[in-house]
């Protein structure tokens, strides 16, 4: 369509927005804890850029082109910023307006994108160092773990499992697999924590504790931590050594 202003001809403006937004069986995703940009190629088709007004709308209902849908970002830019854990999981239905100022003539384009979760984090904090002969339990915790998609940051919602083997060992896919950690004083080293092979420790908290008395002089061990949340799993492992202290002798 075509109108003139003054002595100019003016055309439809034309408008496409940036990136793989236009299906909504495999829309763009984004991870919740994260801002992200949307950005439109407009052309007005006049020689002024101002006579086109532009106008970001937004609905959670995928292709709902007649529903409720909410005026966002700044008028009058191609760039539509989302701030991090603005919106909730789900699909959204987005679009753009573009409207010659003083003029019954419009055009628009729309898209769609996906709100994800995020990756879990998962953190394990303890020594790398334990002293034969001087700590008695050996203790481990993952209250640094979080979500990202929440603040503040805490370790509420999450589930907790832990592992526990010698450096060189296999690290397990599944820990529930594998029987709990338990002291065995008949044992015959086959490795592990307390050499009746690795195991996972019988904790489901976001602490473990490991008997020092029993690991051994010298050996390096490896704890590993799997944090849960809904389907999401998120894995970190700490490895500490056991050591004998240093001796000091103070003459006085």
């Amino acid at each position: 369509m075509f109108v003139k202003i003054g002595t100019k001809e003016c055309k439809t403006p034309n408008i496409t927005l940036m990136g793989n937004v236009s299906n909504v069986d495999s829309p763009m995703k984004f991870v919740k804890s994260k801002s992200f940009t949307v950005l439109a190629d407009v052309e007005d088709n006049c020689q002024t850029s101002d006579r086109v007004k532009l106008d970001w709308f937004l609905s959670n209902k995928a292709g709902e082109f007649f529903g409720k849908l909410i005026r966002v970002g700044k008028r009058d830019s191609p760039r539509l910023d989302i701030k991090e854990r603005s919106l909730d999981y789900g699909v959204y239905f987005l679009k753009i307006e573009a409207t010659m100022k003083n003029q019954r003539i419009r055009n628009y384009a729309f898209g769609f994108f996906e709100i994800v979760p995020s990756n879990l984090i998962a953190k394990i904090t303890s020594g790398n160092k334990i002293f034969w002969g001087v700590n008695k339990t050996v203790t481990f915790n993952a209250f640094d773990s979080f979500d990202p998609d929440i603040l503040p940051s805490t370790t509420e919602g999450l589930r907790f499992q832990w592992f526990c083997r010698r450096e060189g060992e296999r690290s397990p896919q599944d820990f529930s697999s594998f029987p709990v950690l338990i002291i065995d004083k008949n044992k015959k080293d086959v490795g592990g924590c307390y050499g009746n092979g690795p195991r996972r420790i019988n904790s489901t908290s976001g602490t473990a504790s490991l008997n020092a008395s029993l690991l051994e002089l010298g050996v390096t061990y490896v704890v590993e931590l799997q944090v849960m949340k809904d389907n999401r799993v998120a894995r970190t492992a700490h490895t500490f050594k056991v050591t004998k202290p240093k001796l000091y002798i103070q003459i006085r």
